[in-house]
Order: structure tokens, then C-alpha cells, then sequence
């Protein structure tokens, strides 16, 4: 019987230590776009995979179709983002992540320092765009 009940306790233990939230695994390569800091310091991150998948926190919000996957991907390229290496956060900050082709690029700027690209912010601005229309 003390085995039957360890037994069951232990599995309890187990399960309850386990996440209930659903997890997206990485589909390969992906965008990550988002902000952070001020007081509380949190960062809100999202991920939008080439099959158009869109999460954050580890759920799936949605899908982007594959004409604006194609077009982020020309965009990045025309506006030189690809170029880019700026790493300047200020107490509240922006960022893009690439994650293409086994390559990362990390760009993170103050929205209210005029020193970084122009480009960043249209980019930015494209995809929470694209993300805001989303169906939740």
C-alpha cells in the first residue's frame, strides 16, 4: 500500500511541475519582433515564422499570409536592414531578430533616440501592422 501511495504521490509531483499552456515548437527559420523595459522591465516578443506562423509567450496567435512573409523578407533586403548592427537600448527599446538560414541579427534601439535608421522604425511599424490584423 506505501508503494501504491508513493507512487501516486510522485506522479502528482510530476504532473503538476508539467506546463498546461500550449508550446509552438520553432518551425525553422523566423522574424522576432517586440519591445521591453521601462519600470517593470517586461518584453513582450513575437515570432513569425516563414510558414507564416505568428506566436508569442509560447502560444499560437495566428497566421501571416505567405505574399507578406515573402514581402517582410524583400523589405529587410531593400531597406538594408540585413546591414544593420545597432545595439543601443535605452530604458524603453524596440527590437528585430532574424533568424534565417542557421544566421541570427540582433537589432534593438530607443524608439526616442534619433540615431539609429529611419529604416528600423518603418520595418517595425510594417510588422506589428501585420501582426495587429491578425484574427485572435
Amino acid at each position: 500500500m506505501r508503494l501504491i501511495v508513493s507512487i501516486l504521490i510522485s506522479y502528482m509531483a510530476i504532473a503538476s511541475c508539467s506546463s498546461n499552456r500550449p508550446v509552438v515548437e520553432p518551425a525553422g527559420d523566423a522574424i522576432h519582433v517586440g519591445n521591453g523595459g521601462g519600470f517593470a522591465g517586461v518584453e513582450t516578443i513575437y515570432k513569425i515564422y516563414l510558414s507564416g506562423e505568428v506566436e508569442t509567450g509560447g502560444k499560437l496567435i495566428g497566421k501571416i499570409n505567405d505574399r507578406d512573409i515573402l514581402q517582410l523578407l524583400e523589405n529587410r533586403r531593400i531597406l538594408q536592414i540585413d546591414q544593420i548592427n545597432w545595439n543601443a537600448p535605452g530604458n524603453i527599446y524596440q527590437l528585430l531578430e532574424f533568424h534565417l538560414n542557421g544566421n541570427s541579427q540582433r537589432i534593438v534601439w530607443d524608439p526616442n533616440d534619433n540615431q539609429h535608421a529611419a529604416s528600423l522604425d518603418l520595418y517595425y511599424s510594417h510588422l506589428m501592422h501585420l501582426i495587429n490584423q491578425i484574427d485572435r
